[in-house]
């Protein structure tokens, strides 16, 4: 077992990743006992960084080359860099809270929010290795079919007719719906764990967090883009 310390050195940081991707429940058992949300922020963040900058130099050939839109992804992908640990940490508290409520209102229970923010936190991490392989992938097809693959998924209408792009767009697709599968049975086994709840039970609670944020950060989306262009065309009218 991993023992949990509050200074981490690099290879107590690999043995505790390797835990939690592997056995997901004892690395919560494991954890019962760590109280504070700082350890999982500094974890998330330095894996979203990570996996933001090698996402970046794996897509930085298919990028040089593709003139100015080339260049515009390649000053939103660096930006993304600082941000993604942002984002991530923000899209773990929204969840977070939100499966908070759903335990008080729909399942009367009596819950805290740390072990919540630890479960959903931590399980997230799990995604960084299929989003790496997946950009590994789009970067090794890149370099035996150089920029096709790139016009392709930028567009959209080219994925279907070559067999590079076939392959990419399977191997990507079973990499994503296994990563929310893996993802899914992290979070639903400490939310079993710390709440004391069923299996099928904790499931539903999760994919309705989710659900609800993900319509949440629709809507907002949506009003802030009409909001945009409504001041857009004032200006311009």
């Amino acid at each position: 077992m991993t023992k949990m310390t509050k200074s981490l050195g690099i290879k107590d940081w690999l043995l505790r990743y390797k835990q939690l991707f592997l056995n997901p429940g004892l690395f919560f058992h494991d954890i019962r006992k760590e109280k504070e949300i700082g350890p999982v922020v500094i974890f998330v963040a330095v894996l979203s960084l990570i996996a933001a900058a090698l996402n970046f130099v794996f897509a930085l050939p298919s990028l040089i080359g593709q003139g100015a839109s080339g260049v515009m992804q390649i000053v939103f992908s660096s930006i993304m860099i600082i941000l993604e640990p942002i984002f991530t940490l923000l899209a773990i508290f929204l969840i977070a809270g939100v499966l908070y409520y759903l335990f008080r209102w729909i399942v009367s229970s009596k819950v805290d929010f740390a072990p919540l923010f630890k479960v959903v936190g931590y399980s997230r991490t799990i995604a960084v290795p299929y989003a790496i392989v997946s950009a590994l992938l789009f970067f090794v097809f890149e370099l035996a079919t150089p920029g096709n693959l790139y016009a392709s998924f930028a567009s959209g209408a080219g994925i279907l007719e070559s067999t590079p792009t076939i392959v990419l767009f399977v191997l990507g697709g079973i990499l994503s719906v296994a990563s929310f599968i893996h993802v899914l049975y992290a979070m639903t086994s400490g939310v079993v764990l710390y709440e004391n709840v069923s299996f099928g039970k904790s499931i539903g609670m999760i994919l309705l967090a989710t659900i609800v944020v993900i319509v949440a950060i629709l809507l907002l989306s949506g009003l802030v883009t009409g909001m945009i262009f409504a001041v857009l065309g004032t200006a311009l009218a």
